[in-house]
């Protein structure tokens, strides 16, 4: 998942180092400010607010601008909570806290979250064959290809860090480059394209891929 991590006061580094080590993209806000104009003029798949107490003020200013909203707080009251998470929030963490129940909470969410994403890919992947079908039409598609874009599809409509898809499609031996990912990436929406599907492997310059529907034309 691409990640906004917004901090009222001094940045987790244990916690944002926690995120990335699974896999996710994050980008920190310089200063709170910056959080919702961020949010607004980037495509984050969730934002992470990390205040003192839970703040409904700021949990509205970022209610419309993600698909998932996260906030963590050092100490808050039953009530505290449960006006945050009116005001949008999806979960509400106190600390101290498990990672991995944080961890396992977004994925829940991305799960239920997002079905349009999901729904856009009009293709069928066969695992055996290590084909793409559309229409009828069929494509053969080397392993290395074949598990990219199944963990693309996967993960349908979110950024997947370069380093996730290059450990997922070559394994951890091979050398910590991107450019092998940017060259399968450019091969796989080729194919793609040629099948005529109607959706594309975008790229989040720095960070990695996601699989999305093509824009309609106006």
């Amino acid at each position: 998942m691409r990640i906004l991590y917004v901090n009222e006061a001094e940045a987790d580094a244990y916690l944002l180092g926690a995120l990335r080590e699974a896999g996710h993209v994050v980008e920190v806000a310089a200063d709170k400010s910056d959080g919702p104009v961020m949010a607004a003029e980037h495509d984050f798949d969730a934002v992470v607010l990390d205040w003192s107490r839970p703040s409904e003020a700021w949990a509205r200013r970022f209610a419309d601008r993600a698909t998932t909203l996260v906030m963590i707080c050092s100490r808050g009251v039953a009530r505290e909570r449960v006006e945050v998470l009116r005001a949008g929030v999806d979960v509400c963490f106190v600390r101290p806290f498990a990672f991995a129940e944080l961890e396992a909470r977004l994925q829940a969410l991305r799960r239920h979250g997002s079905p349009a994403a999901k729904a856009c890919l009009d293709f069928e992947l066969a695992a055996a064959q290590r084909t793409i079908t559309r229409g009828g039409n069929e494509i053969e598609l080397s392993a290395v290809e074949f598990r990219m874009l199944q963990h693309l599809a996967e993960h349908a409509g979110e950024v997947v860090a370069i380093p996730t898809l290059r450990s997922v499609a070559w394994g951890d031996d091979i050398e910590p480059a991107a450019e092998p990912v940017h060259r399968c990436a450019a091969r796989l929406r080729r194919k793609l394209a040629s099948l005529g599907a109607r959706t594309s492997i975008e790229a989040t310059f720095g960070h990695g891929y996601a699989l999305r529907p093509i824009p309609a034309n106006p």
